[in-house]
């Protein structure tokens, strides 16, 4: 009962963390974020030239925010939205309702969950100092929730400087009118007095036609959605949001849940994150910890009733694989065999070999390829030697009987196994098994690993030799985080890319090798540690999976990508498991072969296989969803500046299209542009940048100056982040050439700094300017 216990409680634990990364996100929608603005005009609403308004902002308004894929500031497309001003409906307006009896309100969309509201004080009454603003929004269901129930201050309109402020930029513009001027009046307000600011920076003043009508320009790298723009002029000002085009969702750098690699670059190479480069969230440890229990779990307790099972039929098992391969049961002679060293060599190159494969650019990475080829060689006779060798000095300790190095015939198979799961499951660096030998002796014409050595002895061998194997792999992984950064620039020498590849292939084959060489069945040296110490054998084997995990698993941060993760990293555990499961249940609901008697097989099959099999290929498609799923489809995003004319039918009653001196034409929409990001980034120059967010057509590498040559990295997500422009050489086609400065997904020097040919962005931006990217000041 206990262990059926234990088996159920790893079970709900493993569902836990495989739920996880979706527990990560926040569970409720947080407050949004409110603010009141006192501005002056409205005059086409309200028939008072100069009347007050109140504009408020909402910000990250979840509850409010557009249904997916909808873009454009229409409150008509959202899913409902009510204002309620005193307890009075002002939107919208109730039918029947005499527009002079309440306060005329109207609300843009600035961004999918930002609002702007903008409401007029009630005409002939002033204005108060707070406006009490009620927000309701409609949910999926249609329910109506109450999002804003409050008396939002903005400080009244005493010393408001009397000009207009349109609340919508037009081609990186803001109309701004003296109020008298607007109506051809003597102006109180010129144009040579007035200064702005946009978010705090200064903003050029662009007089108008006559004195006192003026634009100010939005200064360079203006981000779309709401900004804040101030106008002064005589010791007064107004100060009231605007809005800068719509701003879709901030794009992420969207890493793919496993990054695409330069296909003549080696996946293995340059999948394994060097000591500066792991993830330092706590998710990724947690999930790494919660991996790390819940396999000590599932794989210590149930592997005891398939070792008892293949001990009860050892004799049936041996006959029927003789049979199957039509092997004779009297051994082979030794003489004609080659010496031990020559098939341990033969069988090293094999193996090397075999685990290429799991290399996904094996065919195409050309030299690369050749440099693994060579890491393996050198990782796999030199973690088994420490491995085997360890355990052979620990065991002439107590034994007089010395033993030879003998290969293990179904490594290779396992090395097969390991390269099929690694491409089926897209895992990289790949499943590696490079413990292909170990030391025996001949008794009776069978070959004894256990030497006569009683079982503590025999156990605390093996875990002499784990540890000095997972010794190697730290030793390596240390060095490597020194050696990498170098070995992966364009024109690295080969000898320094050859110890690269030894230091990455013996930490991996190393982890790799506790991890699964472990394993507490029967034919590995796991159940010999385990029988004599279950605790010694769950210390090694967990800092062995832990390792394992973080480091080799769980390289995003992105909740998805590491549900992904979890998936490939346990899909050869699965398989194990599945196997261990098969064998125990086919011997123990066999009819009994001696006699009649309850066929238990089939229930068996219906009941556990059936469900283990749907339960596997559901992970498998989960897995593969999540890589290849494209990031969530977006409408064309709008210049700064514009907005959509399909998209514009209400507007706010201070600035009325119908009406207003303050409104222009609506420019059209370009089909491609880049978006400013809110986040800085510093060059390995210590030159400091703001970014823009482009979508990216094409893969391709980041080359060390405008033009194509050595590269630096290499960029594989569909939309990229550029920090500035130079024009230079031909791009990789020919084409005439502009040149964006970034930073690659992978980076083989210069930290992936370089450049990236804006005509893989867009072709049309082959040999022009992208818009709103600023020129490069710095010589390349």
């Amino acid at each position: 009962m206990r262990g059926a216990m234990r088996r159920a409680g790893g079970v709900l634990f493993l569902a836990a963390c495989l739920a996880l990364p979706a527990w990560s996100a926040p569970a409720g929608a947080a407050d949004p974020q409110v603010r009141g603005y006192a501005g002056t005009g409205g005059a086409a609403a309200s028939g008072d030239p100069g009347a007050p308004y109140v504009l408020v902002t909402v910000r990250d308004a979840t509850e409010c925010a557009l249904p997916a894929g909808v873009t454009g500031p229409d409150p008509r497309r959202s899913r409902g939205i009510r204002i309620f001003v005193a307890g009075e409906r002002v939107y919208p307006t109730p039918p029947g309702t005499d527009p002079t009896e309440v306060y005329p309100a109207g609300v843009e969309y600035a961004g999918p969950d930002d609002l702007l509201i903008d409401v007029l004080a009630r005409p002939g009454q002033p204005a108060p100092t707070s406006l009490p603003l009620r927000l309701d929004c409609a949910d999926r269901s249609g329910t109506w929730r109450t999002v804003i129930d409050r008396a939002v201050p903005y400080g009244g309109h005493g010393n408001t400087l009397p000009v207009e402020v349109s609340t919508v930029a037009e081609n990186g513009l803001v109309r701004v009118g003296d109020i008298r001027a607007l109506y051809n009046q003597p102006a109180q307000v010129r144009t040579q007095d007035v200064t702005a600011e946009v978010d705090g920076r200064p903003a050029q003043v662009v007089p108008g036609e006559r004195d006192g009508l003026m634009s100010v320009r939005l200064p360079a790298g203006t981000g779309r959605g709401l900004r804040v723009l101030t106008v002064r002029a005589g010791g007064r000002s107004q100060t009231v949001p605007i809005r800068n085009g719509f701003a879709t969702p901030p794009p992420r750098r969207a890493a793919p849940s496993q990054p695409s690699v330069d296909p003549s670059r080696s996946v293995v190479l340059h999948s394994v994150p060097t000591l500066s480069d792991l993830p330092a969230d706590p998710v990724t440890g947690g999930l790494s910890l919660g991996a790390m229990a819940v396999l000590l779990l599932l794989i210590g307790f149930p592997s005891q009733p398939f070792n008892q099972t293949l001990d009860e039929h050892e004799e049936e098992i041996r006959r029927r694989l003789r049979a199957l391969l039509r092997r004779p049961p009297q051994p082979r002679p030794r003489s004609g065999r080659l010496p031990g060293p020559v098939v341990f060599a033969l069988f090293c190159v094999l193996t090397a070999g075999l685990t290429v494969l799991v290399d996904a650019n094996v065919t195409t990475a050309g030299t690369d390829a050749l440099v693994l080829f060579a890491g393996f060689l050198a990782a796999i006779p030199l973690v088994t030697l420490a491995y085997s060798w360890t355990i052979e000095v620990f065991a002439r300790l107590f034994s007089d009987t010395r033993g030879a190095l003998a290969v293990l015939g179904w490594a290779a198979a396992l090395a097969v196994l390991c390269a099929a799961v690694s491409r089926l499951a897209d895992f990289r660096p790949g499943y590696v098994y490079g413990l292909i030998a170990g030391f025996v002796v001949l008794r009776e014409g069978r070959r004894d690993r256990e030497r006569g050595l009683t079982a503590e002895r025999g156990g605390a061998a093996v875990l002499v030799g784990a540890i000095s194997v997972l010794l190697l792999s730290v030793v390596a992984y240390l060095v490597l985080d020194k050696v990498h950064p170098a070995a992966t620039r364009e024109d690295a020498a080969i000898w320094l890319r050859l110890a690269d590849a030894v230091l990455l292939t013996t930490f991996v084959t190393g982890v790799q090798g506790i991890v699964f060489g472990l394993l507490p069945f029967r034919f590995l040296d796991g159940q010999r540690l385990f029988a004599w110490s279950r605790a010694a054998w769950a210390l090694v084997y967990g800092t062995g999976l832990l390792i394992f995990f973080y480091v080799l698993v769980f390289k995003h941060a992105e909740g998805t990508a590491r549900g992904a993760d979890l998936l490939r990293g346990l899909g050869l555990f699965a398989v194990f498991g599945t196997v261990s499961v098969l064998v125990w249940g086919y011997f123990r609901y066999r009819p009994d072969p001696a006699g009649p008697g309850p066929r238990g097989w089939p229930w068996f099959a219906v009941a556990v296989v059936l469900p283990l099999a749907l339960v596997i290929a559901a992970g498998t498609a989960a897995a593969a969803r999540f890589a290849a799923a494209p990031p969530p489809a977006t409408a064309a995003p709008e210049p700064p500046g514009t907005s959509s004319p399909a998209a514009s039918p209400v507007t706010s009653p201070g600035t009325s299209t119908a009406a207003s001196p303050l409104a222009g034409p609506t420019p059209t929409v370009s089909a491609l542009r880049c978006e400013r990001r809110d986040r800085d980034v510093t060059d390995p120059q210590g030159r400091t940048f703001a970014t823009w967010t482009c979508p990216t057509e094409r893969r391709g590498r980041v080359y060390r100056t405008p033009a194509t040559g050595p590269a630096t990295g290499y960029l594989s997500a569909a939309e990229n982040w550029f920090a500035c422009q130079l024009p230079g050489g031909p791009d990789p086609d020919g084409r005439p050439g502009t040149w964006l400065y970034t930073q690659g997904d992978d980076q083989y020097e210069n930290e992936g700094w370089g450049w990236f040919p804006a005509s893989f962005v867009s072709a049309t931006w082959a040999g022009r300017e992208v818009p709103e990217l600023p020129p490069c000041d710095f010589a390349p």
